[in-house]
This record gives C-alpha cells, structure tokens and sequence, in this order.
C-alpha cells in the first residue's frame, strides 16, 4: 500500500494487479471484486477504476469491510479465469 487517500490507493493497486494480469492469455477485464473500508469513498474509487480499467469492464462486486491490513482502504481482488 502506498499513499493514504483511496484515489492514490485504487491507482496503485490496479497499477500492481496489471503487473500480473497483462499476459497475452488475461486482461485487466477479467478482475472481478473490490474491497472498500469506507463507502463514502466509492465515488473516488469509481472515478479512478472507471478511467483505469479496459472496456469492456467485468461485472464486478464491492463491498465495505471493517478493516484492512495497515492503513489501506482499498483491497482487489483479481481472479482471472480462461475458459
């Protein structure tokens, strides 16, 4: 994690997922779960995922936790699955 506020955080982490996910077998598209600390920030989660992430965007799922590791606010989850 890097950085306090969730615009930084979203950034860094779909920076880090793309590290990983860009393979000529993945895309960024196939990540499916995001974990917030806080819903009063999913409009600047939103705001950063949407201008980050490919069309088409995967249906995805978001959803509050009590705490994540360290000062984190933001958690994704990134499944990618081929068929």
């Amino acid at each position: 994690m890097t950085g306090t506020d969730i615009t930084l955080q979203t950034t860094n982490a779909i920076a880090a997922i793309r590290k990983v996910v860009e393979h000529p077998r993945f895309h960024m598209s196939d990540i499916v779960t995001v974990y917030v600390n806080d819903l009063t920030e999913i409009s600047e989660m939103n705001e950063v995922y949407t201008k980050l992430m490919p069309d088409p965007k995967a249906a995805r799922v978001t959803v509050q936790v009590a705490g994540l590791i360290g000062r984190a606010k933001i958690e994704i989850s990134a499944i990618a699955v081929k068929q």
